[in-house]
């Protein structure tokens, strides 16, 4: 009987998995990208969770994002260092919004170019269920050797 059972769950399982994958899409990761930043400096990145009209985000379950850093073009793999790599939605700007925008905090440590692999994962809600979102984004960094001011004194932006 137990056997039984589970062959009818693996198959009602693998049925929801083909019906979840002709889903239109229901929340798109907005970010802000591309992204330039000098080295030294701290750049920002800007990742939102926009439900489709007529969805929601379900607050009440877990929603969490991951952020990795991907060096592209032979880039040092050190060259970006995230100061946090994992986010809630207690992190988000504003936690109760509709739509959750998370600040990707980085620092560029050297040239090259990178891209942020960003992982979501939260539950969405139509008007009578909801169900668990798994997406990813991702966003392209330039790094670039600091610009040296035009002349000595100058003020910043000077050109």
């Amino acid at each position: 009987m137990r056997v039984v059972t589970a062959i009818l769950l693996a198959t009602l399982c693998s049925l929801c998995a083909r019906a979840n994958a002709d889903v239109p899409t229901e929340v798109i990761l907005r970010t802000n990208g591309p992204i330039a930043v000098e080295v030294g400096r701290r750049g920002s990145a800007s990742l939102t969770l926009v439900p489709a009209p007529g969805k929601s985000l379900f607050h009440a379950a877990p929603i969490t994002v991951n952020v990795k850093v991907a060096p592209q073009d032979q880039a040092p793999a050190d060259g970006i260092r995230l100061l946090r790599e994992r986010f809630s939605s207690k992190d988000a700007a504003d936690p109760r919004a509709d739509a959750l925008r998370f600040e990707l905090l980085f620092d560029a440590v050297r040239t090259g170019r990178y891209q942020l692999v960003i992982r979501a994962r939260f539950w969405v809600c139509g008007q009578h269920t909801c169900r668990p979102v798994d997406d990813t984004a991702s966003l392209a960094v330039t790094v670039s050797e600091k610009v040296p001011p035009p002349y000595p004194g100058a003020p910043p932006g000077a050109r």
